[in-house]
């Protein structure tokens, strides 16, 4: 299965944050080099209940596995570079 991409053709996306309700940024890891970044947010230590607390980025913990990486329906969140 292929995975659709967007390019950065002028711009190289560097540190990368998770933007909460409050306007707290958290800084979130992403894979890839050049033109294309991948953020896995299932298990990233950046949205684990222990390191948000309280913040609403718009994850919630809907498995109880104790990370903030499942986006219920009609949900929004924020990301910034």
């Amino acid at each position: 299965m292929e995975i659709p991409t967007i390019g950065f053709s002028y711009f190289e996306p560097i540190n990368i944050r998770l933007i909460a309700t409050d306007g707290t940024e958290i800084p979130i890891s992403a894979t890839g080099t050049g033109n294309t970044r991948f953020i896995k947010f299932s298990d990233l230590a950046a949205v684990s209940n222990a390191s948000l607390g309280t913040k609403n980025v718009g994850f919630t913990d809907e498995d109880g596995d104790g990370f903030k990486d499942d986006l219920k329906k009609e949900l929004i969140f924020q990301i910034a570079f």
